[in-house]
């Protein structure tokens, strides 16, 4: 069976792949949500607290808290700084953010929350190395400012008191804004991980479709290169076939096996090029037909017909909107049908028909392939055509020269008796021999015969000899004829151009009459010559 194909393969309508996000994007876009939190709830802090409370805020923490609130602007804002610096800037903050809480309040402030911070934010923003830095720093800063502040040589400033709601609102801030910090940390960095799970299924379906396509295309491109492999060992099968009716049949039958189709058979133009006749065709459908001699019209009503009138391949198809209805009674299986013309120069031969019992079995790419072999059928059929007339030229030359070849040397002057020679002791002296006798055949045509006669049996070695020199005997005979002619005819030319001087050179009539009847009885050794001029 021949498949019909699918849409090929176009590689410039196959859509983009999705791209993942790497993990230097996931943290840039935490830098930057992280950033505008971070502001925002600086602002509404630096406000809330260190304003409302900026007489009892230490200048040195005023200035800490105005610097830090300034800076997180300004790295929200500003995203033409780059990464690395707004990364350090932001987990530096918290950090500071940190160590003043411990300096203001001590142990039981929120230092050790922004602690925490700093190592995560250090952590998510910069990598494993950063992370390892910033516990590093943070263990041994909160183990300075114990040990400062256990041997007194730190003292807070304003120790956490519970019923000051400013500390609570304080308190309250603090939370807010690690926890909204971490929060959208979280948050960011889970959607791009969702976002990086939804893009690498995508990814993955997209290779498994390519995949499938690939594997089509790649079925396809394997299955026109085993039909064009299978073609051209066709067309060299029957590129050596010479019998025009075994040329068909073999064609036919190759076709159906090495394609495995329904049915395959070849139609022949008539003499008269008014039908195609089928010659040639598979399985006992194909002998049936030629025994019931069918033939179809050349023209429109088959597609047989219309591919020779056409010289053009055809398609028929029993489905879709182009179908055909296939009537033929033996072949009912026949669901799609390919015509190709047999095409050898400018004369249309006939047509080669496959048939086969799927609905869509054949596209436009089998008609380049299965024309190849038509094309190649073609030219067979006229080379076997042409060796055929050949070979009858070639006998009937050879019969028209043997007769010549008997006629000469039958009719040589004196008789055959004269061309019989003879050496030894003749037969009446001679003992009980034993005889070989050896043709001489020129050009399939027996001339003579060669007669040896001895004591003793003939070896093989000697008979092949005795026949080489009887073929050389001959080739022989017949130049010495050649040549015999070659000179009578010269002498002929001669005496030819000797009486047609004389005539010439002659002044009269009656001059030029004597003069041929003279030469002409002497070449001719004639006893009489007479010219007779009859004039009406």
């Amino acid at each position: 069976m021949i498949p019909s194909y699918d849409k090929k393969l176009d590689l410039q309508e196959t859509p983009p792949l999705p791209t993942t996000d790497t993990l230097q994007t996931i943290r840039l876009r935490i830098l930057n949500n992280v950033s505008v939190v971070a502001a925002i709830v600086g602002v509404l802090s630096y406000f809330l607290i260190v304003i409302r409370s900026i007489q009892e805020t230490p200048l040195a923490a005023l200035i800490v808290y105005t610097a830090v609130i300034v800076w997180m602007i300004v790295v929200a804002v500003v995203r033409r700084i780059k990464f690395e610096v707004r990364a350090v800037s932001l987990t530096v903050m918290v950090y500071l953010l940190s160590v003043t809480s411990f300096l203001q309040s001590g142990v039981t402030a929120d230092g050790a929350v922004f602690m925490v911070g700093f190592i995560f934010m250090a952590t998510l923003l910069l990598g494993e190395r950063g992370s390892i830095y910033a516990l590093g720093v943070g263990i041994v800063t909160v183990a300075s400012l114990a040990v400062a502040m256990s041997q007194h040589l730190i003292t807070p400033s304003q120790i956490f008191a519970y019923d000051y709601l400013s500390a609570w609102i304080n308190r309250i801030v603090v939370i807010l804004l690690l926890g909204t910090v971490i929060s959208a940390s979280l948050a960011t960095m889970l959607r791009g991980m969702q976002s990086n799970l939804q893009k690498t299924l995508q990814f993955a379906a997209q290779i498994e479709h390519d995949r499938q396509r690939l594997h089509e295309h790649s079925t396809n491109l394997e299955r026109r290169s085993r039909q064009i492999r299978t073609a051209a060992e066709i067309s060299r099968a029957i590129t050596g076939v010479l019998n025009p009716q075994a040329l068909l049949q073999e064609v036919v039958d190759l076709i159906k096996e090495r394609f495995g189709l329904y049915y395959a058979g070849v139609f022949l133009v008539d003499e008269q090029r008014r039908f195609a006749v089928l010659h040639a065709g598979t399985g006992e459908e194909g002998r049936a037909m030629i025994q019931a001699g069918h033939k179809l019209p050349i023209g429109e009503s088959s597609m047989v017909g219309w591919t020779i009138l056409n010289r053009q391949a055809r398609i028929a198809l029993d489905v879709g909107k182009d179908a055909v209805r296939f009537a033929n009674p033996y072949l009912p299986n026949t669901r799609s049908e390919l015509a190709l013309p047999l095409i050898s120069g400018e004369r249309v031969l006939g047509a080669l028909t496959i048939q086969s019992e799927l609905p869509s079995a054949f596209d436009e790419d089998d008609i380049i392939i299965l024309q190849n072999i038509s094309d190649t059928l073609a030219i067979a059929l006229e080379n076997a055509r042409l060796f055929t007339e050949l070979e009858s030229n070639l006998d009937e030359i050879r019969r028209l020269h043997g007769q010549y070849l008997q006629g000469v040397w039958s009719q040589r002057p004196g008789g055959p008796q004269e061309a019989e020679f003879r050496l030894g002791p003749g037969a009446e002296e001679a003992e009980e021999l034993t005889a070989l006798e050896i043709p001489l055949t020129l050009r399939e045509q027996i001339i003579g015969q060669l007669t040896l006669e001895g004591s003793t049996e003939w070896t093989p070695e000697e008979r092949a000899l005795i026949e080489s020199i009887a073929t050389q005997a001959a080739l022989a005979l017949e130049n010495a004829r050649l040549l015999e002619e070659s000179q009578q005819m010269a002498l002929q030319e001669r005496l030819i151009a000797e009486i047609t001087s004389k005539i010439w050179s002659s002044p009269n009539t009656d001059l030029i009459l004597q003069t041929a009847v003279k030469e002409l009885g002497r070449a001719l050794r004639a006893d009489e010559a007479t010219i007779e001029l009859k004039l009406d």
